[in-house]
C-alpha cells in the first residue's frame, strides 16, 4: 500500500459540522505556503495553544491510493491510538476531500501532481473535479454512445450502467458522460459497449487509478502526536503502515457563515426624472451603490451573464470605465441613449443612496422598453481598491455582486 499523510493540528476548535463545505473559505493562504517549521518548534505552538497538552481536536488530510478505502484509514489509526497509548473522545470521521485542498497546504510537486486523464481506445476517463467518487468519460469520436458499461468492483462485483436508465451514468453533451462510482468500493475492470449507428465495439481493460484524498477528524485527542505518527509508519505496528508522514505548520481554523443580505428595492418617478433609491445593506458598509440602466429584459439577462464571470474588484474597475458619475453635468437618458452606469450617492447617513436621472421623452423611453430593467450594484470602498459587495435578490438565492431587477414604472 503506498499512502502518503499530511497533518493540520487545529486547536480549540469543536468537532467541524458541515467543514468540507467551507474549506474554500480558509484566509490563511500566507500560511499554507510558510516554511515548514522544525519539530520543536510545533511543539513549543502545541504547548502555548494547549496549556498541560489537553485534549484538541486533530484534523489530517491523507492521499491514498485507491485500494484504501476509509475503512482501511480508520482501521489503521484506531490501531495507532491503541498502540501508541493515545485516545480521543467522540467517533473517528473519515470524508472525502477534494485533492486541490493537498495543494492549498503543501506546494512540493511530489504532492501536487494532477491526476492525468487517462485514454483508453479512443476513450479519456479523468476524474471530475467538481463530484466527489465521479469520472468522466469522454469520446474521441462524439458521434459514438456508451450503449452500457459494466464495471468489477473489488467487493461487490459487476456493475450494469446504463445511461438514462441509471441515474448513476448520464450524458452530459455529446460524447461525454459522467459516472458516479461507488464511494466505498474499488473499481477493478470495466467493459464499455460503444454504438454508432449500426456498428458497435466492446472496450474491455483494467479500471486505470487514481489517488483518493481524504479528511481524518480526530476529536478531542490526548496524547502524544509524535507517538502517533511514529505508530502508523511502524510496519511492525499495524498491518497497513503509512509511507509518508510529514507534520505541517500549526493552523487556525474558523467556521465562517456568508449569511444572507437581501437587496431592498426602490424607484421614485418625479415628472421627467427617474430616481432609483435602493437602501443600505444590513451587515455590510456600501460606500455608493450603481445601477446600469436603460435596459430591456434580454439585454439585462445577458449582461448580467457576462458581469458574473467578472470578480468584484474586476466588476469595479469595469464599471468605471463607461461610469456616469453623481456630479457629471450631463445625465440625461434618451429613448435611444445606450445603458450606463449610474452612481448612487450616499444620503441621509448612509442609510440610502439614489440620484435623479433627467428622462427626455418619457413617453418615447417607455414606448421603445414595454418592460424596464437595470443592474444593481453595491459597492465598498476605503479608498484604495473599490470592490463590489456580494448580495442577493432574494432568502436563499445564491449570492452575485450584480443583480438584475425590474424598473417600477
Amino acid at each position: 500500500m503506498r499512502s502518503y499523510l499530511f497533518l493540520r493540528a487545529i486547536f480549540g476548535v469543536a468537532l467541524l459540522v458541515g467543514l468540507l463545505g467551507i474549506l474554500a473559505t480558509l484566509a490563511t493562504p500566507d500560511k499554507a505556503e510558510a516554511q515548514k517549521p522544525t519539530d520543536k518548534l510545533v511543539r513549543a505552538q502545541v504547548d502555548k495553544t494547549q496549556p498541560n497538552g489537553g485534549p484538541r481536536t486533530v484534523l489530517l488530510l491523507l492521499r491514498t491510493a485507491t485500494c484504501m478505502q476509509t475503512e482501511d484509514v480508520i482501521a489503521t489509526f484506531r490501531r495507532g491510538l491503541d498502540v501508541s497509548k493515545c485516545s480521543i473522545t467522540g467517533q473517528m470521521s473519515v470524508a472525502p476531500a477534494s485533492p486541490a485542498l493537498m495543494g492549498l497546504f503543501d506546494k512540493r510537486p511530489a504532492w501536487t501532481r494532477p491526476t492525468s486523464p487517462k485514454c483508453i481506445e479512443g476513450v479519456t476517463i479523468s476524474p471530475a473535479q467538481d463530484k466527489e467518487h465521479h469520472l468522466r468519460f469522454q469520446l474521441k469520436d462524439t458521434n459514438e454512445n456508451i450503449q452500457d458499461l459494466v464495471i468489477t468492483y473489488r467487493k461487490s462485483g459487476n456493475r450494469t450502467y446504463v445511461p438514462e436508465v441509471d441515474g448513476n451514468l448520464q450524458l452530459e453533451v455529446a460524447g461525454r458522460y459522467l459516472l458516479k462510482l461507488e464511494p466505498n468500493d474499488e473499481p477493478m475492470r470495466f467493459t464499455a459497449t460503444l454504438v454508432r449507428d449500426d456498428k458497435k465495439r466492446t472496450i474491455t481493460q483494467p479500471f486505470p487509478t487514481w489517488e483518493r484524498c481524504y479528511l481524518v477528524v480526530m476529536p478531542q485527542f490526548a496524547g502524544e502526536l509524535r507517538r502517533l505518527f511514529l505508530t502508523v509508519k511502524d510496519p511492525a505496528k499495524v498491518p497497513n503502515a503509512f509511507d509518508d508522514l510529514r507534520e505541517g505548520p500549526v493552523v487556525t481554523m474558523a467556521l465562517v457563515d456568508l449569511d444572507s443580505t437581501e437587496v431592498p428595492m426602490g424607484d421614485t418617478w418625479d415628472k421627467n426624472d427617474y430616481i432609483p433609491t435602493v437602501s443600505t445593506l444590513s451587515k455590510r458598509k456600501p460606500k455608493r451603490a450603481w445601477v446600469r440602466f436603460p435596459l430591456t429584459e434580454t439585454e439585462a439577462a445577458n449582461a448580467l451573464a457576462a458581469y458574473r464571470k467578472l470578480t468584484t474588484r474586476q466588476i469595479s474597475h469595469v464599471i468605471r470605465k463607461e461610469a456616469v458619475m453623481i456630479d457629471a453635468k450631463n445625465r440625461s437618458v434618451f429613448p435611444e441613449s445606450k445603458p450606463q452606469w449610474f452612481e448612487l450617492a450616499s444620503h441621509e447617513g448612509g442609510s440610502r443612496f439614489h440620484c435623479r436621472i433627467p428622462i427626455k421623452d418619457v413617453k418615447g423611453l417607455h414606448k421603445k422598453y414595454h418592460k424596464l430593467y437595470r443592474l444593481l450594484v453595491y459597492e465598498f470602498d476605503d479608498g484604495t481598491t473599490p470592490e463590489a459587495i456580494l448580495v442577493s435578490d432574494r432568502p436563499g438565492c445564491c449570492k452575485s455582486a450584480v443583480v438584475m431587477q425590474e424598473v417600477n414604472r
